[in-house]
């Protein structure tokens, strides 16, 4: 039954005559409610169904927004570092969680970075900047309405119109340059000159990758992320000056849909997988026992990701 009751009565009184009714068993008053709501005012939140997933399947996200609520949104003594092409450094949901300064072109060797999509996109979902009423939000971007920085970019650019390089250089930079998480999204291209995949080539370096780093399998690549690992965070004498002693690599398990992918095979890195919106593994995921996580990564045949990209 619903009792309706003059609001002049308080509800701790209609209690005391509900309790006294004969064949009242359990009674409760009716709170009022109100919808769950985004935290933060940026106007493409809501279209950002990796944070939270309310269209597609629910739980099919990065369950970030307890997070942001009750524990954080985001540190600056906290530096990413993006090993990818350029991030626009200008961009204006990016700028104020940008670290200039330590960013740096390994490509044409200099302090130059030239703007790339896919750099300012993975930037954007680290550390967009949140709650400024403009574009998206990053995962740890901040809330600019309340004065809280998010975690710094640091861009290590590898990849431009003029090539790419310097992959292990990057990634020893960055833990010498105050990054304690290195992200990678990024593999080895297994295309041939007509356009066929070398399988047998791409099977080979991933065998490889799952290997430890000494003797015939030991690589340059492999010694960078060894070096991220133990160093980032820490000074020359080995003192912590970070928020962590040592770092954590990430990287991409690869687009190409197969059961392989390197080097995000290799035990030192933490490889990434992606799921869709529905919570299914992506159609272009690599995937194996060697993965160690599945991210939001969308689907062009449901809903992609959603981040800032330059201009």
């Amino acid at each position: 039954y619903r009792v309706h009751y003059s609001p002049s009565i308080r509800k701790d009184q209609a209690a005391d005559v509900l309790r006294n009714v004969q064949g009242v068993v359990a009674y409760e008053p009716v709170i009022r409610a109100k919808m769950a709501s985004y935290p933060f005012n940026d106007p493409k939140l809501e279209s950002q169904w990796q944070y939270w997933n309310q269209g597609w399947k629910d739980g099919a996200d990065m369950q970030v927004v307890p997070v942001w609520r009750y524990f954080t949104t985001g540190n600056p003594s906290v530096i990413v570092s993006v090993v990818d092409g350029g991030v626009q450094l200008s961009h204006e949901d990016l700028a104020d969680n940008v670290n200039v300064a330590s960013s740096y072109n390994f490509v044409k060797k200099n302090y130059a970075i030239t703007s790339n999509d896919h750099g300012t996109h993975v930037a954007g979902t680290i550390a967009a900047v949140n709650n400024n009423g403009i574009g998206v939000a990053g995962i740890a971007g901040g809330d600019a309405a309340e004065g809280i920085k998010g975690v710094q970019i640091m861009s290590c650019q590898v990849f431009s119109d003029d090539g790419s390089g310097g992959f292990e250089s990057a990634i020893k930079w960055a833990a010498d340059h105050g990054a304690v998480l290195c992200n990678n999204s990024w593999g080895y291209d297994f295309t041939n000159a007509d356009g066929s995949y070398d399988s047998e080539g791409a099977r080979e370096y991933h065998e490889f990758y799952l290997q430890p780093n000494e003797g015939e399998y030991a690589s340059a690549l492999k010694s960078a992320i060894d070096y991220f690992n133990e160093y980032a965070g820490m000074d020359a004498h080995g003192n912590q000056t970070g928020p962590m002693a040592g770092g954590v690599c990430f990287f991409s398990s690869g687009n190409e849909g197969y059961a392989w992918g390197a080097p995000a095979g290799y035990p030192g890195v933490v490889a990434v997988g992606a799921i869709g919106p529905n919570g299914g593994k992506a159609y272009y995921l690599n995937f194996g026992d060697w993965v160690d996580i599945a991210a939001t990564g969308g689907d062009y045949q449901s809903s992609q990701i959603l981040s800032t990209v330059t201009n």
